[in-house]
């Protein structure tokens, strides 16, 4: 009888070492997940914590600009509070292009002495500034945000800049007065930087963008995939 219960007890405790240690071993699904996430779905290292590749608006076709920076009608700085660099060139190949009036993200570059060698996250709007009313712009216009414009030493108009524009955020539209509009210009620039720092953490995006912006003696317009 003690030996039957001896053996009982043996076999109960046998049971529960082996169930412990199945707790501890790594699923081989889950292993699997591990290895197949790729680089533009690694989380941000900010608030944005859950945001992936599928929440960032990445658009098929990228859309690379070289041109030299135009006067404007002074209303980015002066009525929103936001510096633009414009580039008004590109009417008709934007719409040739069948491109959106709206809201984009990417990267840039400015061609002088100071800012050869810097890449800054921007955003810009392609459109007509339609709250601007009976003032809009007569044609589409490229109006480029830098984000990190405050490490800018100086003016650069009349300077060429490259721009890389890889995600979508928003269609233009008239809004009922500049404070909803600059609310808005406010969050699409947060927007903006929180996409372009989650692409920068190695994503094939950004490479391709760097190499573009690095080099010289672009077309003018490019819209293709990348």
């Amino acid at each position: 009888m003690l030996l039957a219960l001896f053996n009982l007890i043996l076999c109960k405790m046998s049971l529960s070492f082996f169930h412990s240690q199945a707790l501890k071993a790594p699923k081989s699904h889950e292993f699997s997940l591990k290895r197949t996430i790729s680089p533009l779905q690694r989380p941000l290292k900010s608030a944005h914590l859950k945001m992936t590749v599928e929440d960032i608006g990445l658009m098929n076709n990228v859309l690379l600009l070289r041109g030299e920076v135009k006067t404007g009608y002074g209303r980015g700085s002066k009525r929103l509070g936001f510096a633009t660099a414009n580039l008004p060139q590109f009417d008709s190949l934007l719409k040739k292009n069948g491109i959106e009036q709206g809201v984009y993200y990417g990267w840039g570059k400015i061609c002088n002495s100071d800012e050869e060698k810097k890449i800054y996250p921007c955003v810009a709007n392609i459109g007509k500034s339609p709250t601007f009313e009976g003032m809009e712009n007569p044609i589409t216009i490229v109006e480029v945000h830098f984000l990190d414009d405050k490490q800018i030493k100086r003016d650069f108009y009349s300077n060429e800049i490259y721009i890389g524009l890889v995600g979508f955020l928003r269609s233009e539209k008239k809004f009922d007065g500049f404070d909803a509009l600059i609310a808005q210009i406010n969050n699409d620039a947060d927007q903006a930087k929180s996409r372009c720092r989650m692409l920068e953490n190695g994503s094939n995006t950004f490479k391709s963008i760097q190499e573009y912006l690095s080099g010289r003696d672009k077309e003018n317009f490019i819209y293709k995939p990348l």
